[in-house]
Formats: C-alpha cells, sequence, structure tokens
C-alpha cells in the first residue's frame, strides 16, 4: 500500500476553510469530508454514493483481552468485528482504524508490537493509538508525558521496521505547551498527517488553546500544502436554552482547520438530573436529534411528522416501518441521518470551494454558529497569513 499523496486545493479568503485532494494508489478523495461507520448501514441503510470515500473503525481492549487474542487461536471475534464491518467498504475507499488501549498503562513489548501489526493491518493510513484517561494521568503523575512520547517513539520505531503506509501522528487531550512538543516530534519524523482526539470537547474549545499555534508551525515549515488533520470525537456543544436546539459545533470544525470530521465514540456526560430532565421532556414521544444543515443545528424531530419523512427517506429507511421499530433500530437510524447530512453538508462546502463562494457570508446566515466562532475563524486565518 502506497503513502497518502496530499495536495492543496481552492482556499476560503477569511477562514481556513479549504480544498485538499487525497491519493492512496487509486484512490482519489476531496474535503472538507465526512469519516463513515459503516457498521450502521444495516439492510436497507446505505450511505448516499456521493458521501462516500472515508470509513473509520474505532475498537477498545482491555490489557487483558490483548494478551488474551496475542495467545488464544480461538479468540476471533474481534477481528471478526472489523471484517465485517470493512466487508461493506468498497474498493475505491480509504478505511482508517482506531484502537484504544483501555489502560492508562503504556503497552510495551509484545503488547505493543500486537497492537503495531493490528493497526497496520487494517488501517490504510498507521493511526497512533488511543490511550484511556491519559489526560488524568499527566494531570497525576509527573513525568508521564515525558512517557507517553517515548511509548509513541517505540510505537513509530516499531512500525517503521516494516512500513509502507502513512503514519498518522495523535494529539491527545493535552496542554498547550505539550501539544507544541508533540507536533515539532512529529513533523521531525516527516510525519504531517494528523489526529485530533477532542475527547468529547467541541473543536472550538480546543482551537483557543492548541490548533492555531501547531497549524502556524506548519506554516513556518512551508507544510500548507501538505498536511492533512482528522478531528475524532468533536463533541457538538450544550443545548441552548432559549431555543432548544443544540448548535453544531462539530462540523464547523472545518474553518478551524480540520480537513476530514470523525465519529464520535464518546457517550453524553453530565449529572444524573439532566438524564432525569431528558427523559422527562421525551416521555409519551418518539423523537430523534438529527443534524439540520439549513441552520447548522442539533434539534429534535417527532417522527410522526412530514419532517421526519424527509429526513427518514434520505436515509433509505421505509417510513412506515418507524412504527415497530425498537428504540436500538431508532438509534441506528439517527446515526445515519447524522452521518449522511454531516456528508452531504461537506460535499457542499467543497462545490462552494470549488466556486470560490465566501464560506463566511454562508455561515453567517446560519442560526447554529455563533458569531464568535466565526471571528475566531477570521483570527485563526489572519494568524496564518
Amino acid at each position: 500500500m502506497p503513502k497518502l499523496r496530499i495536495s492543496l486545493g481552492n482556499i476560503d479568503d477569511e477562514t481556513l476553510y479549504e480544498s485538499k485532494h487525497i491519493a492512496l494508489k487509486d484512490v482519489e478523495i476531496r474535503t472538507p469530508s465526512k469519516s463513515l461507520d459503516l457498521s450502521k448501514f444495516i439492510g436497507p441503510l446505505k450511505p448516499p454514493e456521493t458521501i462516500r470515500g472515508i470509513n473509520e473503525v474505532y475498537r477498545r481492549l482491555s490489557p487483558d483481552a490483548v494478551r488474551s487474542i496475542m495467545s488464544n487461536p480461538s479468540d476471533r471475534s474481534f477481528d471478526s468485528k472489523i471484517n465485517s464491518q470493512l466487508n461493506k467498504a468498497k474498493d475505491a475507499e480509504i478505511n482508517l482504524f482506531f484502537f484504544e488501549y483501555l489502560s492508562p498503562q503504556l503497552p510495551a513489548g509484545q503488547e505493543l508490537e500486537f497492537i503495531c501489526d493490528t493497526i497496520h493491518s487494517y488501517s490504510d493510513v498507521v493511526t497512533i493509538p488511543k490511550i484511556y484517561h491519559m489526560e488524568q494521568q499527566i494531570a497525576q503523575q509527573p513525568g508521564y508525558f515525558d512517557a507517553y512520547k517515548k511509548f509513541v517513539n517505540d510505537f513509530i520505531a516499531e512500525i517503521e521496521t516494516l512500513n509502507n503506509k502513512s503514519i498518522m501522528g495523535m494529539f491527545p487531550p493535552i496542554t498547550w505547551i505539550q501539544f507544541k512538543e508533540l507536533a515539532n516530534f512529529y513533523l521531525d519524523k516527516g510525519i504531517t498527517t494528523f489526529c485530533i482526539d477532542f475527547n468529547g470537547r467541541t473543536p472550538t474549545t480546543i482551537e483557543k488553546r492548541n490548533i492555531r499555534p501547531f497549524l502556524k508551525e506548519i506554516k513556518n515549515r512551508g507544510l500548507e500544502e501538505e498536511h492533512l488533520v482528522y478531528g475524532l470525537n468533536a463533541n457538538a456543544g450544550k443545548i441552548a436554552k432559549e431555543t432548544g436546539v443544540v448548535p453544531a459545533k462539530d462540523i464547523i470544525s472545518f474553518g478551524f482547520g480540520v480537513d476530514i470530521l470523525g465519529l464520535k465514540h464518546l457517550a453524553l456526560k453530565g449529572p444524573q438530573e439532566m438524564y432525569e430532565r431528558m427523559k422527562e421532556a421525551k416521555k409519551g414521544k418518539k423523537v430523534m436529534r438529527v443534524f439540520d444543515r439549513e441552520d447548522y443545528v442539533y434539534k429534535d424531530i417527532d417522527l410522526l411528522t412530514e419532517e421526519a419523512k424527509e429526513f427518514i427517506g434520505r436515509a433509505g429507511f421505509d417510513f412506515s416501518m418507524l412504527q415497530k421499530a425498537p428504540s436500538h433500530v431508532l438509534d441506528n437510524i439517527r446515526h445515519v441521518i447524522n452521518m449522511d447530512e454531516h456528508g452531504l453538508e461537506s460535499k457542499n462546502i467543497v462545490s462552494m470551494l470549488d466556486n470560490q463562494e465566501p464560506l463566511f457570508e454562508y455561515l453567517n446566515t446560519k442560526s447554529g454558529v455563533a458569531k464568535k466562532d466565526l471571528e475566531s475563524m477570521r483570527k485563526s486565518k489572519e494568524a496564518m497569513g
């Protein structure tokens, strides 16, 4: 498998929205783009052909599970689940495999080799593993960040013993100065493809600390036209009390330098009272929270309305079946709808960039995009020159 080839396309004048061409063998993808979780597409649920191109597989394992798979030839469920998802991918697509190690203890020795071999086997781009609860470990253990850097260095060294793929550097939730240090660490190794783990926070929050200095370092090294940023675990934001909708801060990560919006694998966090209020608000109703690309918000729609028919129909699901669908099926449909809508909006942005339409003015018409976030985009662009 050859390495990624990245080239810069059209650039917005007032924000960091830009289009890129990603080529891998005979596959070519345009960004901004949304990655897909093909495990959600079951039966009649199929992604529109226009949004296909990048697939994300995400798996978690504890140290005990890693050791079991390493030594037990009958333990095949881990591989089977990955293969069942990848079997839905097409030849002209890029598959990214992300692995989360469910322990703050950094893997070493044979466990590190096993994780390297697993990621290399399943991913078209080699991704650095995500470490469980790393943010807390850095705060509580002096020297943990240095140990993490050694782990990343060992991982890259192990991969490079036999490798013909690009490596994607991982930025976990770390401090501003650690982010800069890790950026230089990756760049010194010639790595120009990156994943930023937002860890359930909004991209607009992280941008104020980390992304802009990182992009400035990219510029200082003259790598503006050959780097790629993947956003993982981005959160949309909090519900607005006055409107009852959630501003879609995840999709606007494109305006802060993210090229590909990945999936979110973290559950909603909050006090028990919050869950009780949400449960009470939905009592007696059949509702689904979906991304509305007209306003850039997530809103609840009543599944018995004409509006719901439009969303459900675009996802390829028979609306009449909703009356019998259990809650887990409805949740799956919600995931599919939101992936579809994100993907369609990403393609719309690519088209606008191609036609040199001003993105700042376009976003200014979206009720879910805050003026302060728009100004922050503009300032980030000015900082890049």
